[in-house]
């Protein structure tokens, strides 16, 4: 659950992302928002909050507004669902706060669970890798066989992640971030991935891994080297 001021309160950078796109601010803001929430529901999609699996997704239904306050609710039913991506979805609530204009508030509840701890461990790989995995956190390259839609947007999802969810620290001023980057086709068998600079936990690489390991299954992957 999330409480946004109602009216929406102005932005310079809000506007002008409004502008380009040709829609009101207060759309691109809802749409940014529902975008950022969804990237959790699609990081299960992809395997990077492996071993849970999306049972239900409820569609984005219209906030409700009330005395100044606008609520949207956004709700899903997951089966195994590391404890950790609470703190994932605190993250990218409060880093979507800071990188566009404040929430009101926000609420992350789950029914049947005791109170949420989100300042618990982010989730860990789930297994021991079948190819070979060098890493030094600055820039990353993935082999795999051929170019596929659902990888790249699996990809697409852990950057998305990056924004906001996975801080360095527990300073609740802290978000996390990452800087331009660009994916390219080195070989028909060799995928990289660069950035100018990943501003987050170490456990963002843990999601990577899992992703990884389920696309194994489907197109094996030679070696992963990230430096």
């Amino acid at each position: 659950m999330v409480k946004i001021s109602d009216p929406v309160p102005k932005n310079v950078d809000l506007q002008r992302h409004a502008d380009s796109l040709g829609v009101s601010p207060e759309k691109f803001y809802y749409d940014t928002l529902n975008a950022t929430l969804d990237a959790v529901t699609d990081a299960i999609v992809h395997q990077l909050l492996a071993p849970a699996r999306l049972v239900r997704r409820e569609p984005c239904a219209a906030p409700l507004s009330e005395n100044g306050v606008r609520t949207l609710f956004r709700c899903f039913e997951v089966a195994d669902l590391p404890c950790g991506t609470f703190r994932i979805v605190d993250g990218m609530s409060s880093g979507f706060s800071h990188l566009w204009t404040p929430l009101h508030a926000y609420r992350i509840a789950a029914p049947g669970r005791p109170p949420l701890h989100l300042r618990g461990a982010y989730p860990a790989g789930v297994a021991q890798l079948p190819f070979a995995w060098a890493q030094d956190p600055a820039r990353t390259a993935q082999p795999i066989q051929e170019s596929h839609n659902r990888f790249l947007a699996g990809l697409a999802t852990w950057e998305r992640l990056l924004c906001g969810s996975l801080r360095l620290t527990d300073d609740p001023q802290c978000w996390s971030n990452i800087g331009a980057r660009e994916t390219q086709w080195l070989s028909p068998q060799r995928l990289q991935w660069d950035a100018e600079v990943v501003m987050s936990h170490k456990a963002c690489f843990d999601l990577l891994r899992n992703m990884l390991l389920g696309w194994h299954g489907v197109q094996p992957i030679r070696a992963v080297e990230i430096k």
